[in-house]
């Protein structure tokens, strides 16, 4: 639906504030597109997060379009309503049906905005933690690296000292246990010597004592030494494991200093990074709820200066706008063309099906013309030119049918509700195909008249609502070349340059006999005529509605379509002119020669 605006009426007023309006219809657009990406961010992460527990593959499809929907519904809803909102406030339109829609506009706004600026505050804020930076913390690592070597090297210079301590007292040791050993040996012999003597008869008891004496002095001696020896060993060990320690301890200690000064300074650093975006989230939020204000200012002032220069908003209405939707013409499209498919093949059907016998007490018939459907006119407030001297009749209604024994005047007073004047009550038999043939014309002429105006859409219309009519008006022998060729005949009738084709192509309604005797005349053998002369018996009158027979023996010519009675059951054409034409037409001009033909059919053409 097409929607404008009026030129203003208060001119000083609208001048006042032209320039002013389009600056803050541009400030509140941007509003809102701010407004708009922090409601994307707040539903996003909503969505996101509810999806994430059933599909974690479809979640991040799933909340940005669920995001691109939720904020189109907010903003388009909000820039919709708003300016409706503002109408009713200027144009006080609180009383019937007026109130009812502000109430509803008035609602549908403050939930829209209450939703939106809420969205707007907190989507604002999660926005700034996704793009808040990361401190820079600084790193012990370099402390941490100075430790591990001088531990090393402490570890290092331990063990060589150990060894070398080790080493040294080892070989003391030796050294002294051989010194010992020596001299332990030595007094260990001559006491051997002393007691293989006494095996002779001789007693050494005293100088055995003294040699085992001097033996346990000597290993006594040997053993203060070797304490001695491990004694200062076991010193040397502990200086060393010392000098380990205290290397160790004062890398260690050093190393925790470095450690609490760097991580005292990376505490300083996200406080203050904390503080600083608290201080953003409070900023960027409170801007989206000005943006949010700045809408609404734009919108209401727009209204109010639109109001103060006498600016109205009209519509222009199309058809489109009042018709059927496109799903229901396509269905109303559908169904008509399946009623159509099979009430034809339901027609094919009962045309093919033979009469039923007479019966005995002929059953009442019953009129159902006052059952009319209503019919509605068109007008147009300004007639296109093209159109102005198109007239198309409606449609005649169809006829009562009378019942055996009516009387003359009724059938006249039935046959005098029909558009077509020229009807009498002699005629009331041929009323059903006249109506036809008027119609045929009616249509053909408009579509004349419609294609001579450039409305060929319009006139192709016309053009097969006449080929419609002419189908009913031939019932079987409305093929599609009988119906084309009948349909050329009237449109050079109208045109002026050939006789009424309906003068001499007459069909045989169905209901009516043939005339008694069933003369017809001369060198007209092949035309279908109908009478309307009083079956005797039936107690009628002349010129009232007779049951007559149609004769099934007429075929359609293939050339031009006129119904003949053939003579053989193989002939297709109703005369040789016509067989003769159809040759030339089939063989590019090439006239029938049957001589040629059968001679080109024998033995040798065969061959």
């Amino acid at each position: 639906m097409k929607t404008f605006f009026t030129l203003p009426t208060d001119k000083d007023f609208f001048n006042r504030y032209a320039r002013l309006i389009p600056a803050l219809k541009l400030s509140g657009y941007f509003g809102q597109v701010v407004s708009g990406l922090t409601e994307i961010g707040a539903i996003y992460a909503a969505i996101y997060a509810s999806l994430l527990f059933f599909s974690e593959q479809y979640a991040t499809t799933g909340a940005v379009f669920g995001a691109i929907i939720g904020t189109a519904i907010i903003e388009i809803g909000l820039r919709v309503l708003l300016p409706y909102s503002a109408r009713a406030v200027l144009y006080k339109r609180f009383q019937g049906l007026d109130l009812v829609i502000s109430v509803i506009v008035f609602v549908a706004c403050a939930v829209l905005l209450s939703l939106g600026t809420l969205m707007s505050y907190h989507g604002s804020r999660d926005i700034v933690d996704s793009f808040k930076p990361e401190p820079k913390l600084k790193s012990s690592q370099a402390d941490e690296t100075r430790y591990n070597q001088v531990q090393q090297t402490a570890f290092a210079q331990f063990r060589q000292d150990s060894a070398e301590i080790a080493g040294r007292y080892s070989a003391q040791i030796a050294a002294t246990k051989a010194q010992y050993s020596a001299q332990a040996e030595q007094h260990k012999g001559a006491l051997n010597a002393l007691e293989r003597r006494e095996k002779s008869g001789q007693s050494f008891s005293t100088a055995k004592g003294q040699a085992r004496a001097k033996v346990a002095q000597i290993e006594a001696e040997q053993a203060a030494k070797l304490a001695e020896l491990t004694a200062a060993q076991g010193r040397e060990m502990s200086e060393a494991v010392n000098r380990r320690n205290q290397a160790t301890s004062t890398a260690s200690q050093e190393l925790s200093q470095a450690k609490n000064k760097i991580e005292g300074e990376n505490s300083k650093l996200v406080s203050d990074g904390e503080s600083k975006l608290k201080r953003y989230k409070g900023g960027f939020s409170y801007f989206t709820l000005i943006c949010h204000l700045i809408l609404l200012v734009s919108i209401f002032v727009d209204e109010v200066h639109k109001k103060g220069s006498g600016i109205e908003q009209k519509v222009l209405p199309t058809q489109y706008d009042f018709s059927d939707s496109i799903g229901g013409e396509l269905w109303h499209a559908l169904s008509s063309k399946a009623n159509q498919y099979i009430r034809e093949r339901i027609r094919r059907i009962e045309e093919s099906t033979p009469p039923p016998p007479l019966p005995i007490s002929p059953n009442e018939l019953f009129a159902l013309d006052n059952l009319n459907q209503p019919v509605y006119s068109v007008d147009f407030e300004q007639l296109p030119a093209a159109y102005q001297n198109v007239r198309i009749t409606a449609r005649a209604p169809v006829q009562q049918l009378a019942a055996p024994g009516t009387p003359a005047a009724a059938l006249a007073t039935m046959s005098s509700a029909s558009p077509i004047a020229a009807h009498t009550t002699s005629q009331a038999a041929h009323l059903v195909s006249g109506d036809a043939e008027q119609m045929a014309f009616q249509y053909l002429n408009a579509a004349i008249q419609l294609a001579a105006s450039g409305l060929d859409d319009a006139a192709q219309e016309m053009r097969l609502k006449a080929e419609q009519v002419l189908q009913m008006y031939l019932g079987k022998d409305a093929s599609a070349p009988n119906v084309e060729a009948l349909k050329r005949q009237c449109i050079e009738h109208l045109e002026g340059k050939a006789e009424n084709p309906f003068s001499h192509h007459h069909r045989k309604p169905i209901g009516f006999v043939s005339a008694p005797g069933g003369t017809q005349a001369q060198g007209d053998a092949n035309a279908m005529r109908y009478s309307a002369s009083p079956t005797a018996g039936t107690g009628t009158s002349p010129g009232a509605q007779n049951p007559v027979v149609l004769d099934a023996s007429l075929k359609a010519c293939e050339n031009c379509g006129t119904s003949y009675k053939p003579r053989t059951t193989w002939q297709k054409f109703c005369s040789d002119a016509c067989r003769e034409s159809h040759h030339e037409a089939r063989h590019d001009g090439q006239k029938f020669k049957p001589g040629e033909y059968r001679k080109a059919k024998g033995p040798k053409g065969r061959k």
